[in-house]
Parts: C-alpha cells; structure tokens; sequence
C-alpha cells in the first residue's frame, strides 16, 4: 500500500521507497508517536523532549510542525506495510 516502484516525492509531500515511507505528522499519528516517543532513553538524547511524553505532547508537537516549510521539515518514518507502522521520525 505505502510502497512504490520509484523514490519520487508524491503530491502529498510524503517520500515512498521500497521500504519506508516519509510522511508528514498527521494528528491520527499522536498515539503512535506517543508510544515511541515515550522512552527516558530516546528524551535522554534530545535537547528538548519531555519524558514522560504523552498524547497530548505528541498532538502539539504535530500542530508546531505542520507550519513548517521549507528544508527542516519533520517527517514520521513508516514501514512499507500495508499498516504503514510508524517506526521513527526525521
């Protein structure tokens, strides 16, 4: 379902490989953020991430980072699956 033949960015601004798809944060992303997120050992080695990290940290940081344009925008890393089980972010 997430995955296509080509690496090229498609309309939505989200990235399709092989193996991963870069997708923008949406705010039905929040509880799967959060579960990742939620780590002492991943806010341990960010400058500015809340531990414990909940729902709501999630949903805000999503709101933020939907007005950002431009090179240093931040995308979810998602499986090639058909779930597109989200496993990271960039």
């Amino acid at each position: 379902m997430f995955a296509t033949d080509d690496d090229s960015l498609e309309e939505d601004d989200s990235l399709f490989t092989a193996r991963l798809c870069l997708t923008p944060p949406r705010a039905a992303d929040a509880d799967a953020l959060a579960a990742l997120a939620n780590n002492r050992n991943v806010a341990a080695n960010l400058a500015s991430m809340p531990h414990p990290y909940a729902r709501a940290d999630a949903l805000e940081w999503i709101g933020r980072v939907a007005t950002t344009t431009g090179p240093a925008r931040a995308f979810l890393v998602r499986l090639g699956d058909p779930h597109g089980t989200v496993i990271g972010g960039a």
